[in-house]
């Protein structure tokens, strides 16, 4: 096992005990950061501010990854975000209110690590499937 993926686990890890702060400290000051709906930011506490409001709106959350594919300095996590929407979701679009509807949402995160830290995490999932399984949206 590789540093990239001991990151990633203790990223997973922090996550699923509920401690960001843990989950997060993976991250190098300057991490290069990618979600869908937030885009490109820069930063360890820009990455806090995307990944907390879904652990505050889905109090019950875990990341579950399911297959790693590794390479020297990176890896790629493919798996699923669990939770029930209990809270309110804080989004740069406005808040949306608790929908009590639960989530199984697929995921890809992709990490590169440098000197012992993450120095890119990128997010990948889709928005339009985030929107349904909570109710904010009509089935497609």
């Amino acid at each position: 096992m590789g540093e990239a993926r001991r990151l990633a686990e203790r990223h997973y890890e922090g996550a699923n005990n509920h401690d960001l702060t843990a989950a997060n400290s993976v991250h190098a000051d300057d991490v290069d950061g990618y979600a869908p709906g937030a885009g490109s930011f820069t930063g360890a506490e820009a990455f806090d501010q995307f990944s907390r409001p879904f652990f505050e709106a889905l109090p019950d959350a875990t990341l579950n990854p399911a297959s790693w594919i590794e390479t020297d300095d990176a890896v790629v996590v493919e798996g699923s975000f669990r939770g029930t929407m209990t809270g309110t979701l804080h989004s740069p679009a406005g808040d949306i209110p608790p929908t009590g509807k639960s989530l199984d949402l697929k995921f890809v995160d992709i990490f590169r690590v440098k000197d012992g830290k993450v120095v890119s995490h990128h997010v990948y999932f889709d928005r339009m499937e985030l929107a349904e399984q909570l109710g904010l949206t009509p089935p497609g």
